[in-house]
């Protein structure tokens, strides 16, 4: 294990510094940073590391490690993404629109890639019980979200690398997807995200 601050600007010598010679077969970049609150009152500073974990650093850990998987003609890369990522909503403005950016650059990955033998996939999770989720969200509103556990994500996401280039985790995430997807306007949509989080969260 090695402790690195994914918001550094020099993240590519410091994990390379930290990986060495060692061959990394498969990268999960399941790192996030995420502030919950009105876009005005959320500080610069933290939109920035937004950006900074949730988007320089999957770009940077695959410029770092997939030319070797090229090389080798065998890799796999697994970009978590979030079900906040496929339409805005109040509260979480700029960090839906870091999500939106791994989905986006996992399905470009997977296709570009896949000559070379290197899978890659875009997993689509909605509330997890990770110690993030637990310390943000309200103990009292968190079964609003229907959190799964990060193991039946987990599992679904390796099922899914090298099958195709986006999966969405659990039946509900999928159903909601489906239905706000296909049936629903896209401004009913961003309404609807909007006021849940709203009440998940509050304001």
């Amino acid at each position: 294990p090695v402790a690195i601050d994914l918001a550094r600007p020099d993240l590519d010598t410091a994990i390379r510094t930290a990986v060495g010679d060692r061959d990394i077969g498969l990268l999960v970049y399941n790192a996030c940073y995420s502030v919950i609150g009105p876009y005005l009152e959320t500080l610069t500073a933290d939109k920035q590391k937004m950006i900074d974990v949730n988007c320089r650093g999957p770009v940077t850990l695959v410029d770092t490690f997939v030319p070797e998987m090229v090389a080798r003609k065998r890799g796999g890369v697994i970009l978590m993404s979030s079900m906040s990522g496929f339409q805005g909503s109040a509260l979480v403005a700029a960090y839906a629109a870091t999500k939106a950016f791994n989905t986006v650059l996992a399905e470009g990955l997977w296709e570009e890639l896949a000559p070379h033998g290197v899978d890659v996939l875009g997993m689509v999770a909605g509330a997890t019980r990770t110690p993030g989720f637990e310390q943000q969200t309200p103990t009292d509103r968190q079964r609003m979200t229907f959190p799964m556990d990060p193991e039946d994500v987990a599992r679904e996401a390796l099922t899914a690398l090298g099958r195709q280039p986006l999966a969405i985790a659990g039946p509900v995430n999928k159903a909601v997807h489906f239905v706000f997807s296909r049936l629903v306007p896209r401004q009913a949509a961003v309404r609807f995200f909007a006021r849940t989080t709203r009440k998940v969260y509050g304001e």
